[in-house]
Order: structure tokens, then sequence, then C-alpha cells
């Protein structure tokens, strides 16, 4: 008997842990990315869409602003309307400011004034025109490593 219910611990279990790595749970939310840069970015311009869309599992965009358009105190402003509407700021580095939603949808934000520029955790982002801010949408329905977790739960807001 005791073995039997070792065995079916043990495959319920393994059944838990199979579904939360290979099938979302439940209904996730995601902001639509063309509403996400209507209300932060629009009045500076964007450019250069580039959507990528895997039928509802992730969906990826660039969009490149015009340094002319968005200044340093513009982008402030728009930092502290993305938070005040739940979007927390969990990394700061290098120019690079990125933006979780809740554990699938990240907003990278990138101020290059160099070719190469690292996150907090060393990964590289290449990006050779300075003329302009790079930014990226992702999300996924298994979740963003960012946006997972500790990341999430960390936020930077002062």
């Amino acid at each position: 008997m005791k073995n039997i219910l070792i065995i079916l611990f043990t495959v319920f279990i393994s059944g838990c842990i199979l579904k939360k790595s290979n099938q979302p749970a439940g209904e996730i939310y995601k902001e639509d990315f063309k509403k996400v840069i209507d209300n932060y970015f629009s009045e500076y311009k964007p450019k250069s869409y580039n959507l990528i869309d895997k039928k509802d599992v992730t969906q990826y965009m660039s969009i490149d602003i015009d340094k002319k358009n968005m200044n340093i105190s513009q982008f402030n402003k728009v930092k502290d309307k993305l938070k005040k509407d739940g979007w927390k700021l969990v990394d700061e580095h290098d120019g690079l400011y990125k933006f979780c939603l809740n554990e699938y949808q990240i907003l990278s934000v990138l101020y290059p004034s160099q070719s190469k520029h690292y996150d907090s955790n060393g990964n590289l982002y290449k990006y050779d025109v300075y003329d302009n801010w790079a930014l990226e949408l992702n999300f996924n329905v298994y979740g963003i490593e960012y946006c997972m977790d500790g990341y999430y739960s960390r936020s930077l807001e002062s």
C-alpha cells in the first residue's frame, strides 16, 4: 500500500511539473502591442513596426523612435506613466530599461550610445544606430524570464 501511494504521488507531482512547463495555466492577460505604442509613444513618431506573431503563443515587435523626437526627459515621463499603469521596472542598466506588465509580457527600451549594451545579468544587446531609441515588446504564454518569479517581484521602483 505504501508503495502504491508513493507511485501515485510521484505521478501526480510529475503531471504538475509537466503542466507548468509545457502549457500555460488558464487565461493570460496580454496588452495589445499597438495599444502600448499608442498609449505611451505615439507623440514621438514611432517607426519600423516589425511584428512577429506565432499563433497566440509568442509575439514580438520592434520599434524605433528618433532621438530628436524623444529625449531622456520625455522618456522619464513615459517611464513614470508606465509605472503608474502597472508596468514594473525590473532592470535599468547601461541605457537599457526593462518593464514587465506581468509574467508574460515585457517592454525593453534602449537608449543606444555605443554598439554594445548589457543588462544587469550580462546579456549583450547590439545596436548600431545611435540616432534612434530601440524598443522591443515581447509576449510569451510560457513566460518571460525577466518577468517571472524573482525578477517580477524585485521591482526597481522607488
